[in-house]
């Protein structure tokens, strides 16, 4: 597995400069993996966030109650 890690406010280009590499190299490994050994596993790509961001929730004043990532992350499925 490959992951990105970031604090992603949503999904742009800025944060396809992040996430598409991660998506690429996964491609390659699998496109060159051993197929025919039966010991080959596919390599995954997957995408770390935090929410709300890391300086926010070790603030003492931070709500840590909000999350709003499923509305801000649903077109991720497009990027692969």
């Amino acid at each position: 597995m490959a992951a990105a890690l970031g604090n992603f406010d949503g999904v742009h280009r800025g944060h396809g400069q992040v996430i598409l590499p991660v998506v690429e190299f996964c491609r390659r490994v699998n496109q060159a993996g051993a197929h025919d050994d039966p010991g080959y596993r596919k390599t995954y790509s997957t995408v770390v966030t935090f929410s709300p961001h890391p300086q926010a929730f070790f603030r003492v004043s931070c709500d840590r109650s909000s999350h709003q990532h499923r509305r801000r992350f649903g077109s991720w499925s497009g990027l692969g």
